[in-house]
């Protein structure tokens, strides 16, 4: 079930009212039960956010009116922390856009895949199917902004925009990641660790490995295990967030 509704290009949205179609009317009538006079929690990705009241229903729409907004102002911990990930295949890209979505980071890029794995880029996902993904780990949390997502076509392109200062790379060989905990502070990018790297399930290259240590660059494990990366990618979010909430700065 849906925590939040969440309206997207086919609902129609004004500052008075918005009139919700498609399949989360549908949720609306059939699932949630709603009626007129009752509340039902509403998301508006970059907009607003809050209890909004249903005013009229009928078979193809239910329109809605603001309650109760929340305060929107407020990001996540992990709004300023920007992802860059090996592109993953399309059943462990939908888990990334999800908890991508969910947690709220600010930025996830993913960098093309090695020849051997270019059929991934042929997915409905990676051709307009983020979105969705996205839109339903937000309406899980309750996040009300999405991140930013990017495609870079190669390594090559990743080590041109690469900052060894502010960037943490995720590899089995690395050193337990609890160990540059006091380097993150997304709170504070000019100075701290904002941007964090995975590879391939298959790992970095040695020659990529190597492109890392020359850079001086912070290479992290999270842990002994060697986890699948949608696994990798949550403790990461779980751990780093955790860190942020109970930052004092």
């Amino acid at each position: 079930m849906l925590n939040w509704i969440i309206i997207t290009e086919e609902d129609e949205f004004s500052e008075e009212r918005i009139r919700i179609n498609g399949k989360r009317n549908f949720h609306i009538q059939e699932i949630l039960k709603k009626k007129v006079g009752d509340t039902i929690r509403l998301l508006v990705p970059g907009i607003c956010k809050g209890l909004f009241q249903v005013q009229s229903i009928n078979q193809d729409f239910v329109t809605v009116i603001p309650s109760f907004l929340e305060d929107f102002t407020k990001q996540s911990p992990l709004s300023l922390v920007h992802v860059y990930c090996a592109l993953p295949r399309p059943q462990t890209g939908k888990k990334i856009l999800h908890l991508a979505g969910l947690y709220g980071i600010g930025q996830l890029t993913f960098i093309f895949p090695h020849s051997k794995n270019k059929e991934y880029l042929t997915s409905p996902l990676y051709k307009g199917g983020e979105t969705t993904e996205i839109f339903d780990g937000m309406s899980q949390s309750g996040n009300p902004h999405p991140p930013s997502l990017k495609y870079l076509k190669s390594m090559s392109e990743f080590y041109e925009v690469m900052d060894p200062t502010d960037t943490i790379v995720f590899d089995p060989k690395g050193e337990p990641f609890s160990k540059f905990s006091n380097m993150i502070n997304c709170r504070n990018v000019a100075s701290n660790v904002s941007k964090f790297v995975f590879g391939p399930e298959s790992g970095f290259l040695a020659d990529e490995i190597e492109i890392f240590q020359q850079k001086r660059i912070p290479i992290a494990k999270l842990g002994n295990v060697i986890l699948r990366t949608e696994y990798a990618f949550h403790a990461f979010l779980h751990e780093t967030n955790r860190i942020l909430e109970t930052d004092p700065s």
